[in-house]
């Protein structure tokens, strides 16, 4: 059985295996699925339409599978889809994509860890067994290689995402 703490919030309708924990302060809203094994630490927030694999570590005060930051969204309904035995520590936060459509999502491959205050933007593409040292940026529509560590505070910018500020960036 689940072990949520009290002061936890958790939508009725959040799917979570059988043995998910869950820490003080965490809210976990509708659409989220969690997998077996997976701890969510406490103040951690996770939103939307958002799958986290089996065995992944979430916080403390992560903000994961919330709206991308793009003017291109219009609310729908966007996916993210983190896999197995991810890590992903403190202050980290992970955005859904842009684009509605099961074709689309932000992604976080199998393995991987996220430092304390990483940043994966709408539409990335985070290999397997990678590691985001701490402060690591990744603007929207970022793909990050299998096995890759990019050091601390290391960005990356979006690419021709169409956004009002990279077009102003190229100016």
């Amino acid at each position: 059985m689940s072990e949520i703490h009290p002061t936890a919030i958790v939508d009725p309708r959040a799917v979570l295996a059988d043995d998910v924990q869950i820490g003080a302060f965490a809210i976990i809203k509708a659409g989220v699925e969690l997998g077996p094994g997976t701890i969510v630490f406490e103040s951690t927030h996770i939103h939307g339409n958002t799958v986290i694999g089996k065995n992944c570590r979430i916080g403390p005060a992560a903000y994961i599978g919330l709206p991308p930051q793009h003017l291109k969204h219009d609310g729908a309904g966007t996916r993210l889809v983190i896999g197995d035995n991810v890590v992903i520590r403190e202050t980290a936060t992970v955005h859904r994509s842009i684009y509605p459509g099961p074709e689309f999502a932000t992604r976080i491959g199998d393995g991987c860890m996220l430092m304390v205050g990483c940043h994966v933007g709408h539409d990335s593409d985070v290999g397997k067994d990678v590691i985001l040292a701490n402060a690591v940026l990744l603007g929207g529509h970022v793909s990050v290689g299998e096995r890759a560590f990019l050091g601390g505070g290391a960005t990356s910018s979006c690419g021709s995402g169409g956004s009002r500020s990279s077009r102003a960036m190229k100016r």
